[in-house]
């Protein structure tokens, strides 16, 4: 079983993130996975008053291992390594939480800071606290230049290979979201969306391209929704420029179509639902701004 490969671990060094290239490159895709980083410091541990269950809440688990086949059809592959509980990368660098960061003082606080769910995340899922004392400005600092930075950073290098190679990129922002969330508000007349589309409401990524792409996904049987209750964060706000050429788009699955969300541990549909994802990875690979929009099938 494929998900066996991605046991939690306890290390002491650890690597921001994992690239897979493809054997060619010969499509203007790009794949990342900011939020299934599963492997944990031993460091971390002795910090937080919270266990590995509590912390793993705010994974978006095993993402990385639905969109693993990226590369077979063509496009690289990032997947964070650290954990968003120890420091979210899709967050901006500067949304810093005064509240848990000693020696930070400022007038404008991001609304997610403020709620304890900065860059430095406070609180993980459910409002638990991570931590038992504030942690210092050095030590944000060094995890955002440590992790942060060089995340970013290749994303822009790839991105910008990938505008060179191919004449525009595209980048998908693969996340998961608690079904709790997505069915907030609605009732069985009304179900909740299984992939939610956010292109930060036409800033990050072209509208015929986001059509496309909705188009895929409901070809494999799934309810889409653009932009609600997700319209993207930093790194839609970061990367997408679709007047230059590079779409960014955040796709958001709901955790249980393949999730055992209280234990955190892929169902019995996962294998299946993996399936599904390889079949959307090959028709995404095919998207182009220009082109006619994919119908389905």
């Amino acid at each position: 079983m494929p998900f066996l490969l991605a046991t939690l671990i306890d290390v002491v060094e650890l690597k921001p993130f994992v690239e897979i290239r493809p054997a060619t490159w010969n499509v203007p895709v790009i794949f990342v996975s900011p939020h299934s980083g599963r492997h944990y410091q031993r460091e971390f541990f002795q910090r937080t008053r919270l266990d590995k269950k509590a912390l793993r809440s705010t994974e978006d688990a095993f993402v990385d291992l639905l969109f693993a086949d990226a590369p077979k059809f063509g496009a690289p592959l990032i997947c964070a390594q650290i954990p968003r509980a120890f420091i979210d990368l899709n967050r901006g660098p500067d949304e810093l939480d005064p509240v848990l960061i000693a020696g930070f003082e400022t007038t404008s606080v991001s609304r997610r800071s403020r709620a304890g769910y900065g860059v430095i995340p406070r609180l993980v899922a459910r409002g638990q606290a991570i931590y038992q004392e504030r942690i210092s400005r050095a030590e944000a600092a060094s995890r955002i230049a440590k992790y942060h930075v060089p995340f970013h950073e290749r994303i822009e290098q790839l991105m910008n290979e990938c505008v060179d190679k191919f004449g525009e990129a595209i980048l998908f922002d693969c996340h998961s979201s608690p079904h709790e969330m997505l069915a907030n508000g609605l009732s069985r007349e009304h179900p909740p969306p299984n992939v939610v589309l956010g292109d930060r409401h036409g800033r990050s990524c072209g509208i015929e391209m986001v059509k496309q792409a909705a188009s895929v996904f409901a070809s494999r049987g799934l309810k889409v929704a653009r932009n609600h209750p997700f319209s993207g964060a930093y790194t839609l706000r970061r990367h997408g420029a679709p007047s230059c050429g590079r779409h960014v788009l955040q796709i958001e699955l709901d955790r249980r179509l393949y999730l055992n969300e209280a234990e955190i541990q892929p169902n019995m549909n996962f294998q299946k639902f993996r399936r599904t994802i390889r079949e959307v990875i090959a028709k995404l690979g095919l998207l182009r701004s220009g082109e006619i929009p994919i119908v389905a099938e």
